[in-house]
């Protein structure tokens, strides 16, 4: 049975699901506005939607049983990748709105999963990029750039304190997607970031350099900086 969760049993939530070796990853918020949605993300959780059978929205904040982590000294660029990475700009914030139509986008590719970023996601998470109630958290997007201007890859995530967690991401040329992820975490490195955050293991992550904590880990490791 999934786990309820609440604005004021949040902490209480994750302190019960650590301790069941049995739990679920997923819980069931009875609401969702800016300031639950940034809370959930200072405590740990990600925030993740689905709809009903009857359309209704539903936010199911997520505690991975393990997260993938970037520890910037363990970053792998391939000579192949590094010689190409002169070739694009990186920035941060500049286009928030095409990187989010972009990631529906591509998302909805035939084979590919359903967006997971709902409607209603999508309006909490552009107010917390505008104007977010604690000081702590912020969403942002990542864009990366060819040299004729074109956006060719991006990602939308969110910063708490020391830690940067992405969320989705989309590239539309071959590698862009991975010269996006190295000049993001050389980024990051440079404004002083703990670590990154890459939330569930894929390859792709492994192959950057990633490791995996358990979930207890994890949180230590994110309070100590957030």
């Amino acid at each position: 049975m999934l786990a309820i969760i609440q604005p004021h049993t949040i902490q209480e939530t994750i302190d019960h699901l650590l301790a069941d070796s049995n739990r679920e990853e997923f819980c069931i918020a009875l609401e969702m506005n800016e300031q639950f949605v940034a809370n959930l993300m200072y405590h740990g959780f990600l925030p993740m939607m689905m709809e009903l059978d009857d359309g209704v929205p539903l936010l199911i904040p997520k505690l991975h049983f393990e997260r993938c982590v970037l520890d910037f000294k363990d970053l792998h660029v391939s000579k192949r990748i590094r010689k190409s990475l002169d070739s694009y700009t990186l920035t941060c914030n500049n286009n928030y709105d095409n990187v989010i139509e972009q990631i529906i986008a591509y998302h909805k590719y035939p084979k590919r999963e359903e967006n997971w970023i709902h409607p209603s996601l999508q309006k909490t998470l552009s107010a917390l990029h505008k104007a977010s109630p604690n000081p702590n958290v912020q969403v942002w997007t990542f864009e990366l750039w060819n040299k004729e201007g074109k956006l060719v890859a991006g990602e939308i995530g969110y910063r708490v304190g020391g830690v940067y967690t992405s969320l989705s991401g989309f590239h539309l040329e071959n590698n862009t997607g991975k010269v996006q992820m190295i000049l993001t975490a050389q980024w990051l490195e440079k404004q002083g970031f703990a670590f990154w955050d890459l939330g569930m293991e894929m390859p792709y992550k492994m192959h950057l350099g990633a490791h995996i904590l358990e979930t207890k880990e994890f949180m230590e490791r994110l309070y100590k900086v957030r």
